[in-house]
């Protein structure tokens, strides 16, 4: 796949380095054209200086012909207007990092948004999954290290149906990350209850994550 990612930071660096070990081909986009060239010289992957705001700079990253943008510069406002004119250009699925996360799903998915990312949330891992994945129902593990991301549907057997989120993520060594079901998606808190068919996303030891496998 093809993918553009906007924004030089730490955490797009990360996310370049998981998406080229997986074969992936990245452009990146910032502003700042030494952050650009350091990049470029760093990582072996094309860089673009220019504002991703811009129409005619996306279009030199070669837009077009994206499978994803995936927008992760610290303003949410840049993320959220480059991943959607990036999606009109032509990218196949469009992907915003927002530091802000009470946001209305329908709203994003009305604009265009395929995804929203808050990274305090979930790790770069899982954001490789988001943005590489042909489709997002159904059990998905993705290996990294000594963790993995987890997206499974909560039920008596597997012990999440019914639970706070605060019941599972301790001693379990596990984080749940977003919560899918008929109202929608959502970041929860430890109080938030789990209902039973809820689509839960989880990063988890693996340890922990064995035993879903199992059920």
């Amino acid at each position: 796949m093809k993918i553009v990612i906007v924004g030089i930071t730490e955490l797009s660096k990360y996310v370049t380095e998981v998406l080229k070990e997986e074969g992936h081909s990245i452009v990146i986009v910032d502003k700042d054209a030494a952050a650009c060239r350091t990049f470029s010289s760093e990582t072996d992957v094309l860089a673009v200086q220019g504002d991703a705001t811009e129409p005619k700079v996306l279009e030199q990253a070669g837009i077009e012909k994206a499978d994803a943008i995936v927008a992760l510069t610290r303003k949410d406002d840049t993320n959220m207007m480059a991943a959607l004119l990036g999606k009109e250009l032509g990218a196949k699925k469009a992907v915003a990092r927002m530091n802000v996360v009470d946001y209305d799903e329908a709203v994003l998915k009305k604009l265009g948004l395929d995804a929203v990312l808050h990274p305090e949330a979930a790790a770069a891992g899982s954001i490789a999954a988001m943005v590489t994945s042909e489709k997002s129902e159904g059990p998905a593990f993705i290996e990294r290290g000594s963790v993995e991301v987890i997206e499974v549907e909560a039920s008596e057997e597997n012990g999440l149906a019914g639970k706070k989120v605060k019941e599972i993520e301790h001693p379990a060594g596990s984080v749940v990350v977003l919560l899918k079901g008929m109202d929608g998606t959502k970041i929860p808190g430890p109080e938030t209850e789990i209902s039973l068919g809820m689509n839960v996303t989880i990063i988890a030891k693996q340890e922990f994550a064995a035993r879903f496998r199992k059920k």
